[in-house]
C-alpha cells in the first residue's frame, strides 16, 4: 500500500480521555512505523479549527455515530463500522 497522510483522532472530553489519549498514540506509532504520514489530534474543543488550519475541509452537522463514520472513496472504504449498529451493512458484516 501507498504511504497516505492520517489524521488520528484521541482524547475526548470524557471520563475515558486517558484511555483514549494512549490508544490514539500506539495507533498513530503504528502508522508512522509503516511510513505514514500522521498527524494526531485531541478531540477537545479546538478540534475543528486544528482540522480546517491542516486544511481540511469541515462538513458541520449533527453528532454521528459509528453507523456514519463510513466513507466510500476511490481507494476503498474510510473509516469503522460499529457492528452494533446498522453501520455493519455498510460495512458488509
Amino acid at each position: 500500500m501507498d504511504p497516505v497522510k492520517v489524521a488520528v483522532l484521541a482524547g475526548g472530553l470524557s471520563l475515558e480521555r486517558d484511555v483514549s489519549l494512549r490508544s490514539g498514540r500506539r495507533v498513530a506509532e503504528a502508522l508512522a512505523d509503516r511510513g505514514h504520514g500522521v498527524t494526531r489530534l485531541d478531540l477537545d474543543d479546538n478540534l475543528v479549527t486544528a482540522l480546517e488550519g491542516f486544511g481540511h475541509k469541515v462538513e458541520r452537522g449533527p453528532p454521528g455515530t459509528a453507523a456514519n463514520t463510513i466513507v466510500v472513496t476511490p481507494r476503498g472504504y474510510v473509516g469503522a463500522a460499529d457492528p452494533r449498529t446498522r453501520g455493519s451493512l455498510a460495512a458488509g458484516y
